[in-house]
């Protein structure tokens, strides 16, 4: 464990889960054939679609990030490395889904985009796997069975998403005492940065700009989508949904900068700051010009283990 700076406060959080080594018993022959892949962040998952909408977003062409070791740590540091049935929600095209099938007796995922779900199963052909399912669905209304799945994996998804009816289906089909991931759920940083870069590239018309101020507007507390979360209120939320938070983890190391007393009131209060941007030229300067430093200083990403009660 190490402390953490957020918000002027300190926080203690799990130490960076790529920085986790492999547990006893973790070392078990893993299915698939991701191995045979000598550069996955060279794949053109793109040539996978078919001719498909997958929303060209960047998340496919992008592709995977990095190679095989980074994705395995995380699964194996998330606890999710125990031969079960695991649901990968917004799976996209597969990126994460891929990696939970090496370790687990089978991995379903569920994604709303035809193309991106198209990726994913010719993916999962190409390396090999027997043990993965691609479904169509959203949400907040899961086609699936009660108590169908031992963990459920979401990964930089649950902020698009109707937070409580979300949590409340993801409560339905996990068995009792199923594990719940949640990474990359944004936080507050991470919509005052989305606010900025995204009127630097659009303006006042740009979506993601109209995205950013309405979740700053509404609140972290607000279920329906843009939502966002914050450290001081995530066990409330994921309590009222009933779910246990056991641990937080730091996939964004790195963050050392400290704010001072009036940057952090410039950023506690999200509504007000969106006035502010609205209203007022010269904050409005101050913030664009600094605000990549501001924001990573505060809590940007949210990554986190719950448990179901």
């Amino acid at each position: 464990m190490f402390d953490h700076l957020a918000n002027g406060r300190k926080l203690s959080v799990s130490a960076s889960l790529t920085a986790v080594p492999s547990r006893p018993g973790s070392e078990r022959p893993r299915r698939g054939a991701i191995d045979a892949v000598p550069d996955l962040t060279g794949l053109d998952l793109s040539s996978l679609a078919e001719g498909h909408n997958y929303g060209h977003s960047g998340y496919v062409e992008r592709g995977f990030t990095n190679e095989a070791t980074f994705y395995r740590d995380i699964v194996a540091g998330a606890n999710f490395d125990h031969d079960e049935d695991i649901l990968d929600l917004g799976c996209g095209f597969g990126r994460w889904s891929v990696f939970l099938a090496e370790v687990n007796r089978s991995v379903t995922g569920i994604d709303p985009m035809g193309g991106r779900l198209t990726i994913a199963r010719n993916l999962s052909a190409r390396l090999a796997f027997d043990n993965t399912v691609f479904a169509g669905g959203t949400s907040n209304e899961l086609p699936f069975t009660e108590a169908q799945f031992d963990g459920a994996w979401c990964f930089s998804a649950l902020h698009f998403v109707d937070r409580s009816q979300t949590l409340e289906e993801l409560r339905r089909v996990l068995r009792a005492d199923g594990r719940l991931f949640v990474g990359l759920y944004f936080a507050v940083g991470r919509m005052i940065a989305l606010l900025c870069y995204a009127f630097e590239d659009g303006g006042w018309q740009d979506p993601d700009f109209a995205f950013a101020a309405r979740a700053l507007q509404t609140g972290a507390a607000a279920a329906g989508p843009p939502n966002f979360g914050t450290v001081d209120e995530i066990d409330a939320i994921m309590g009222g949904h009933g779910f246990r938070v056991e641990r937080f983890f730091d996939l964004d190391p790195g963050r050392s900068a400290i704010l001072s007393a009036e940057e952090t009131e410039m950023l506690s209060d999200p509504a007000h700051l969106v006035h502010r941007f609205r209203s007022e030229a010269a904050f409005r300067e101050r913030l664009l010009s600094d605000y990549q430093r501001l924001c990573h200083a505060f809590d940007y990403n949210l990554s986190f283990l719950a448990r179901r009660i």
